[in-house]
């Protein structure tokens, strides 16, 4: 699965050249097989199971997800091809939530999946460096400097940086649990930054520093907190020394460049990258980021059932499998489909972006737990997948992972690690409970100077 998300679907597609696509268009449908796959595995074993590893509230929450999908479908009438669309990006990922509570893994085997996708991680940088030495190049036919083509294996700039970045959190919290050494973790964290800081993704100034800030309080011990705090704060500190600089210099041949801090500083020029005053239906090229959040709510909020449904999964989304998949409200909304906030809102409505909130809200809390009472190589993994939620609740706001494979496929797998670890942590404490109370207790030895009643 990690391999068909990360790698399969860039040997099947190709970069923006067109190159390495060796594999049959068919390959590209290699995530929703291993989908399948996953659920068939959850049905098996979790029959057998009785599905005891999963929480109520992931019930709850799955639940309530179905029932908003289905009451938009119905109240919107949403054509048979939209809701086929809808339920393959949506669910595709799914299964992998519950594969760990159906399947206790072995920390051995967390490990291979662990050395996995280090190797996958590292195997981005000769990608991206050589996408980015090419950009702009002549023979390439791009005339500009650009770093949206620099996407490594994982077909997208952005989701190329938060895949990275979310790596980088575990592999931080490994270290502060003596997991890796300091040479072993500065190795890693340079190969996995690089791509990062050349592909131009200005979010990753934002949210990987956050995101290592919360990583190195969950995972330290309370004694030496604050000593990592302060680590912190140097790791952060030294990025951000290396980010800016890094980007000016790549971002210097373009004709309209500025430098990134002169960006940051500069109201009239923020103003213009977050709102563009584009309505519905507008053909402009781009829109700002607030107005793709700003614009899809109000279109909603003229009708309160849509408010709180959606206009249905599918209804408002392009498809690569055809006209007939596409949604009613395709050509209206599609230039506002930025961010995953916006497709939610529109084809879930507020109920399935609230429900999506407890979701990470739960994550998170399992997260916590598992990250304080273990101090196993799970505990280090929950104590970086900390910063993973923050990144991906960041990302909800800035980019569109609802689409992405490598995104959504590893984000729901280890968050049913997690997630599926503090049940059997819950389940195990109360069976040794019930052992105690059924365990008769042995009466206490009287004293040969007692004297006896």
């Amino acid at each position: 699965m990690f391999l068909s998300v990360t790698v399969v679907e860039f040997l099947s597609k190709g970069d923006k050249w067109g190159r390495f696509a060796y594999l049959p268009h068919m390959a590209n449908y290699a995530p929703e097989i291993f989908g399948a796959l996953g659920a068939v595995v959850v049905i098996v074993m979790g029959v057998q199971s009785r599905f005891q590893n999963i929480r109520p509230i992931y019930w709850f929450i799955c639940i309530g997800i179905l029932i908003t999908m289905l009451s938009g479908v119905l109240v919107n009438s949403v054509d048979s091809g939209p809701t086929f669309a809808g339920i393959r990006n949506y669910l595709r990922a799914v299964p992998w939530f519950f594969v760990p509570a159906v399947y206790a893994f072995s920390d051995t085997e967390i490990r291979t999946q662990m050395k996995t996708l280090l190797v996958v991680g590292a195997l981005q940088l000769p990608f991206a460096a050589e996408q980015r030495m090419k950009t702009g190049g002549r023979a390439s036919g791009v005339e500009v400097v650009t770093g949206d083509w620099t996407v490594g294996t994982l077909l997208d700039s952005g989701f190329l940086s938060i895949v990275l970045a979310g790596m980088i959190c575990v592999v931080a919290a490994l270290f502060i649990r003596k997991r890796l050494t300091l040479t072993q973790f500065l190795i890693i964290f340079g190969v996995l930054m690089v791509p990062t800081l050349i592909n131009e993704t200005k979010g990753t100034l934002i949210f990987l520093p956050i995101a290592l800030l919360l990583v190195f309080t969950y995972a330290a011990n309370p004694g030496k907190r604050l000593k990592y705090i302060f680590g912190a704060v140097m790791t952060i500190t030294l990025f951000i020394a290396i980010y800016i600089p890094v980007y000016d210099a790549l971002n210097s041949g373009r004709e309209y460049s500025v430098p990134l801090t002169e960006f940051l500083t500069d109201r009239k020029r923020l103003e213009r990258y977050f709102v563009t005053n584009e309505g519905v239906g507008t053909k402009a090229k781009e829109v700002g980021r607030v107005d793709a959040i700003v614009v899809p709510v109000y279109f909603l909020s003229k009708q309160p059932v849509d408010l709180a449904f959606g206009l249905g999964m599918g209804n408002a989304s392009d498809s690569a499998l055809g006209f007939q998949f596409k949604g009613k409200y395709q050509a209206l909304m599609n230039q506002f489909l930025l961010t995953a906030f916006s497709r939610i809102v529109l084809e879930l409505g507020f109920i399935g972006v609230g429900l999506m909130t407890l979701f990470l809200w739960a994550v998170y809390r399992d997260s916590r737990y598992i990250a304080r009472s273990n101090s196993d190589l799970k505990g280090a993994i929950a104590a970086g997948w900390i910063g993973v939620i923050a990144i991906i609740s960041m990302s909800m706001f800035y980019k569109d992972i609802t689409i992405s494979a490598s995104v959504s496929y590893l984000f729901w797998y280890f968050s049913g690690l997690i997630a599926a670890d503090r049940m059997r942590v819950a389940n195990e404490a109360r069976e040794k409970r019930a052992r105690e109370l059924l365990t008769p207790r042995a009466a206490p030895m009287r004293s040969p100077w007692t004297p006896a009643r």
